[in-house]
C-alpha cells in the first residue's frame, strides 16, 4: 500500500526538505487489515517509491485492538510536495522481525535519547537509540501506563515518582555551556499552580524543560557569567501539547505544537553551571522530591543538534491524532 507524504498546504505545510526523518505510521482497523499480517507485525516492511528498503521500529502492535504505531526513517522528505510516497508491505508468513529502533533514531543524526514511554510503569524505560540510556522507574506503578498521544504514555501523580537516567551526568546527555541541543516531549499537565513541575531536567544548574512556578512553559539553560537563561510560553491544562526547546549557543527557542512562541531570552544572573547531576524525567534532577510532574508524558527526546522549524513543525503535524502528513492510498 502506498503512503503519500503530503507536505503542501493541504497537508503538513512544510516548505523545506528534511533528511533522515522518523515518520510515524498509525495503523487501525480502518486503514489496515490486521488479520492479513503476523500477530506481532514481524512481516511488516517499508520502502521508498523506488524500492529502497527503509528502517523501521514497531513501538506497539496490538492485533486484538487493531492498532499499531510504527516509526519509519525516510531518507528525504520533500517540502511542499504531494506526490512523494513510501510503500508498506505485509503478508509474508516466513518473514522475521526487522524492527530496529537504533537505525530509526540514529545517534549520528543527532538523537541521543528517545523514550517512547510505552512500557509498564514499574519496568525499565527503554531508550530507542543505540546509546541505550535506559531509565529506572522510581515510585512508578503498573497503573502509571496510560494511553498517550503515540501508543502508551506514563502518568505521574505529583509525588516522588519519576524516571532516573542513571549515569547520564556525563556522556551524550551532558551538553557544554553555551551548547547545542533540542529537548522535546508530548505533555499533558493536570495542574497549573505556584510550584514548578519538571518534564526533563539535568538540574537547576544545567538545562530543564518544565512548567515554571510562574505558571508558564519554560526552557532554561545555565551559563557561568550569564546565569539562568529562559524562554517561555503560556501553558494549557489537561490537553496534550508538543513542547520543543532548542538551545544553540545564545539562540534559544521554545515551540508549542510546532510553532515558535518565544525566542527572546530572559536572563537572571547569579547561578553557576554544574553538570554533575543525572538527567531525570518527571522531576527536578537536583532535588529529592521537589518539582515532580503531575500529569502525563509521552515521546521524550533529547538531541545534540538544534532542530530547525520545519523539522519541529513536521513532528507535530505527523504525530497529532489527525495526522496531516500521511495519506493512505
Amino acid at each position: 500500500r502506498n503512503l503519500v507524504l503530503n507536505t503542501t498546504a493541504s497537508g503538513a505545510e512544510v516548505p523545506g526538505d528534511l533528511y533522515g526523518f522518523p515518520v510515524l505510521v498509525r495503523l487501525d482497523g480502518e486503514n489496515f487489515d490486521f488479520s492479513q499480517a503476523d500477530a506481532h507485525g514481524a512481516d511488516i516492511r517499508f520502502s521508498t517509491g523506488g524500492g529502497v528498503s527503509l528502517s523501521y521500529e514497531i513501538e506497539r502492535w496490538d492485533r486484538i485492538a487493531e492498532r499499531a504505531e510504527v516509526w519509519v526513517k525516510v531518507d528525504t522528505i520533500r517540502g511542499n510536495d504531494e506526490v512523494q510516497s513510501i510503500t508498506m508491505y505485509w503478508g509474508n508468513s516466513g518473514a522475521t522481525d526487522h524492527s530496529n529502533s537504533a537505525a530509526v533514531f540514529d545517534t549520528t543524526a543527532g538523537f541521543q535519547g528517545v523514550w517512547h514511554m510505552g512500557q509498564k510503569g514499574n519496568t525499565t524505560v527503554f531508550d530507542a537509540t543505540a546509546n541505550r540510556i535506559d531509565g529506572t522507574p522510581i515510585g512508578m506503578k503498573d497503573g502509571s501506563l496510560v494511553e498517550g498521544m503515540i501508543g502508551g504514555a506514563q502518568r505521574f501523580d505529583d509525588t516522588t515518582n519519576y524516571i532516573l537516567l542513571s549515569g547520564s551526568a556525563e556522556g551524550t546527555l551532558n551538553f557544554p555551556q553555551n551548547g547545542t541541543y533540542t529537548l522535546s516531549a508530548w505533555v499533558n499537565t493536570e495542574v497549573i499552580d505556584s510550584l514548578a513541575h519538571y518534564i526533563i531536567s539535568k538540574s537547576t544548574y544545567s538545562y530543564s524543560l518544565l512548567i515554571s512556578k510562574t505558571q508558564r512553559w519554560e526552557l532554561y539553560d545555565v551559563e557561568d557569567g550569564v546565569g539562568l537563561q529562559s524562554v517561555y510560553a503560556e501553558p494549557s491544562l489537561k490537553e496534550w501539547k508538543l513542547l520543543t526547546g532548542v538551545c544553540d549557543g545564545d539562540d534559544m527557542r521554545l515551540y508549542v505544537d510546532g510553532a515558535c512562541i518565544d525566542s527572546v531570552r530572559e536572563i537572571k544572573p547569579g547561578l553557576a553551571f554544574d553538570p554533575t547531576f543525572d538527567v531525570h524525567i518527571g522531576k527536578r534532577a537536583d532535588s529529592e522530591s521537589y518539582g515532580c510532574w503531575y500529569g502525563m508524558l509521552d515521546e521524550v527526546r533529547v538531541a545534540n543538534v538544534a532542530l530547525n522549524t520545519d523539522w519541529i513543525k513536521l513532528c507535530y503535524m505527523n504525530q497529532r491524532k489527525d495526522d496531516r502528513l500521511i495519506v493512505f492510498k
